[in-house]
């Protein structure tokens, strides 16, 4: 009777090792989900904003340059995501839109940065009709 114990126990042990060894399995994978959805899902956001922006770019219309709110709509993602990838990216470009009577910033707008694109300060007209699209 006291080796059916043991026998026993012996059965426990390996049964707890079996789970030990699962439950790092389940770690193993959430470990790569988090990575996936960190870097992977954010680089592919960044590559939606370029083409998006090189495509705006290349209509000609307002030089290609997009409000936060147009890149929201446009490609389904929120604010935060919208941001991220466009301040991280080097292709592309901030600019602001100044209100002329305060002086104060009206709207935030992105562009694809290439050799077309300039770096100076957009008219009143120009960021009429790029925020005047968000409506």
């Amino acid at each position: 009777m006291g080796r059916g114990r043991r026998a026993g126990s012996v059965q426990l042990n390996e049964v707890a090792n079996v789970f030990s060894v699962a439950a790092g399995g389940v770690v193993i994978m959430g470990a790569s989900y988090a990575f996936w959805e960190y870097s992977i899902a954010r680089w592919l956001r960044e590559r939606r904003s370029i083409q998006h922006l090189k495509d705006a770019l290349d209509r000609g219309v307002d030089r290609g340059r997009r409000t936060v709110m147009q890149l929201m709509r446009k490609l389904s993602l929120m604010e935060q995501q919208r941001l991220d990838a466009e301040f991280r990216s080097r292709r592309i470009q901030p600019s602001v839109a100044v209100d002329p009577h305060s002086g104060r910033a009206r709207a935030i707008l992105f562009q694809h940065r290439d050799r077309r694109t300039r770096d100076d300060a957009i008219s009143d007209d120009e960021a009429d009709a790029v925020i005047g699209g968000e409506a």
